[in-house]
């Protein structure tokens, strides 16, 4: 009963969203549905079955009243290559939006370690989360706490009170710092959590996606060793002049910056490989751009086929760019090219969410 009574409450706060009722016998059948799924159902993707519901040594997660408590991420944690996302809202839930990025990140790159980290300290009705972790044994769920983060790195000299609490941008900046902390000292891969992971990302030891063929990068998508100049370059040039009231300002245009002096040119390419830093070319990449992400999320069979055509063939991962579709959910058995690729590499999710594809509609308050 208590479990029937986490989902619809996980399910109402997308509902809300979307002002659709949620109805008794539809909850009933998602938990049917996903009980079937979690104990041994048939998997959607025959393709993939090698990377789904691996064994596992690690104790469960312990879920008391619908409530998972987070530990903070400690230096046992990292290991190394792992792939690191962030949700830096201070909110205490993953949207199926978020839960579908998991899931596809580990089954499609089984031998890395998925480390979700979140500023809260909880994660509320974590059914669905737990149930993944369980089927995938490489991911865990941690607190980072943002001061502890800053405190040995090279933003220590940073007063995050006048600064980062100050931004106009609290959640989108402090992703943006952790992200360059995490692979600075750690080295790893960075990925953004509006993406869709379709294969094994790719093995380089260092790369950043670019957008605008190239004359500008994007730091959604990150690979760097530990201990990488151009990580230091940004941290640096951070700590000297934080940028509180532009969306980019603490992101992709510290990473270009970083790149063009890397590189010792204004005229970055993609596909160019500078001293062993890769530029993913967008349509080998995400093959999404930016001004046209919507199209993610269209109907029209003359719009979604062939994006979905060329996703399968060209993609890593399919980048839907949140901050300019937030407001959109996707209706899970739909024809949208969002829909169609949840369906296959995030099954789970899809059968538990049953009806919509749904994320928050705002980017939070920031961590406290």
């Amino acid at each position: 009963m208590r479990d029937l009574l986490e989902i619809r409450a996980w399910r109402s706060i997308g509902r809300r969203r979307i002002r659709q009722k949620i109805f008794i016998g539809g909850c009933f059948m998602a938990v049917l549905l996903a009980f079937r799924h979690f104990s041994g159902g048939p998997e959607s993707d025959s393709n993939s079955s090698q990377n789904d519901k691996k064994s596992s040594s690690k104790p469960e997660p312990e879920v008391v009243n619908s409530k998972l408590d987070l530990r903070n991420i400690s230096a046992e944690d990292f290991a190394k290559n792992s792939i690191y996302l962030l949700e830096t809202s201070g909110r205490q839930f993953l949207s199926p939006k978020q839960l579908c990025c998991v899931e596809s990140a580990a089954r499609y790159n089984p031998k890395k370690q998925i480390v979700v980290l979140s500023t809260a300290d909880a994660l509320l009705y974590p059914t669905l989360a737990t149930s993944i972790a369980r089927n995938h044994s490489n991911i865990i769920f941690r607190r980072v706490d943002v001061a502890e983060a800053f405190r040995n790195s090279p933003l220590k000299s940073m007063d995050i009170n006048s600064t980062l609490k100050q931004s106009m941008f609290v959640t989108e900046h402090t992703s943006d710092l952790l992200r360059l902390v995490l692979l600075y000292e750690h080295g790893g891969t960075y990925m953004d959590f509006d993406m869709i992971v379709l294969k094994e990302l790719p093995k380089v030891a260092n790369g950043v996606a670019t957008a605008d063929d190239g004359k500008y990068l994007a730091n959604g998508f990150l690979i760097f060793e530990k201990g990488h100049p151009v990580m230091l370059d940004c941290l640096t040039n951070i700590a000297k002049s934080f940028n509180k009231n532009w969306f980019n300002g603490n992101g992709p245009d510290r990473i270009t910056e970083a790149m063009q002096r890397w590189c010792n040119t204004s005229t970055l390419q993609p596909g160019m490989n500078c001293s062993n830093v890769y530029l993913f070319p967008v349509d080998n990449f995400t093959h999404l751009n930016w001004g046209i992400a919507m199209t993610a999320f269209d109907e029209d069979p003359a719009i979604s086929d062939p994006l979905v055509a060329n996703l399968e063939s060209k993609a890593f991962v399919f980048h839907y760019y949140n901050d300019l579709t937030r407001v959109v959910d996707a209706s899970i058995t739909g024809n949208s090219a969002i829909a169609r690729m949840a369906r296959k590499y995030c099954p789970l999710v899809t059968s538990y969410s049953r009806d919509w594809l749904w994320g928050f509609h705002d980017p939070g308050k920031g961590f406290q």
